[in-house]
């Protein structure tokens, strides 16, 4: 049953664009509490699921009938906006509406470091496959570049930037340049270890709700609000 649930669930998210259910512990009924982000781990299979407005994660595995743990993000103060996780799934990352961003223990549960210096709320992040650093935009317009191993401030992604809130972010799969989508219809491609603009990607009438890589890293896909669909950026090599 609870596996139908999980197949009607994502099938329920594939014909809207919505996810409406999650699944309430102990029962093989569906809840109607809303999800706000799902991060899954290619490593390791396991899956986290965000809900009630960021304020609670839960880990999973897919084969499981229960999360494996539970985690209430006291540290936040606002809702949790986006999450993602670090290659060996080792570690978490929280972006949040009270502008912070913060590296968690995926076991413990514990605070790594938190992650501050933007001026808005946190609505997207992103892990680098090399695991060295992190990526995440606010809703004032800037990306900002971390160091994961001590959480400090590398670059800020601004100059000539984004006039809208930085709706998606990634990396390219060598970890050497990252695309942030931005709500005023821009893409832009930035060098990791400069922090410097290398490419502004137009084509998109609406908001730039998503960005993925190619495995390549040689050309990328942006989907909008405009009703385009996708752009296909060519040669981000």
């Amino acid at each position: 049953m609870r596996k139908l649930c999980l197949l009607a669930m994502w099938l329920v998210a594939g014909l809207s664009g919505v996810i409406l259910v999650v699944f309430v512990p102990n029962s093989w009924q569906c809840a109607p509490t809303p999800v706000n982000n799902v991060a899954w781990n290619p490593t390791t299979g396991k899956i986290l699921v965000e809900y009630e407005a960021g304020q609670h994660v839960e880990l999973w595995d897919p084969a499981g009938e229960q999360p494996e743990r539970t985690y209430l993000f006291a540290a936040h103060t606002g809702a949790v906006r986006a999450v993602a996780y670090s290659p060996d799934a080792r570690i978490a990352l929280t972006g949040s509406a009270d502008s912070t961003a913060i590296l968690w223990d995926v076991q413990s549960g514990t605070v790594l470091h938190t992650l501050e210096g933007h001026g808005g709320e946190v609505w997207s992040v992103a892990y680098a496959p090399d695991a060295k650093t992190a990526l995440t935009g606010s809703n004032n317009g800037d990306a900002f570049i971390w160091d994961t191993g001590d959480g400090a401030l590398l670059h800020t992604l601004q100059v000539r930037g984004h006039t809208a809130q930085v709706l998606s972010v990634a990396y390219s799969p060598d970890s050497r340049t990252v695309l942030t989508g931005s709500a005023d219809g821009t893409t832009y491609l930035w060098d990791v270890q400069s922090g410097r603009l290398i490419y502004t990607l137009a084509g998109h009438y609406g908001a730039v709700e998503s960005i993925a890589f190619a495995p390549d890293g040689l050309t990328a896909l942006t989907g909008g609000t405009d009703g385009d669909g996708t752009l296909i950026c060519p040669d981000l090599g």
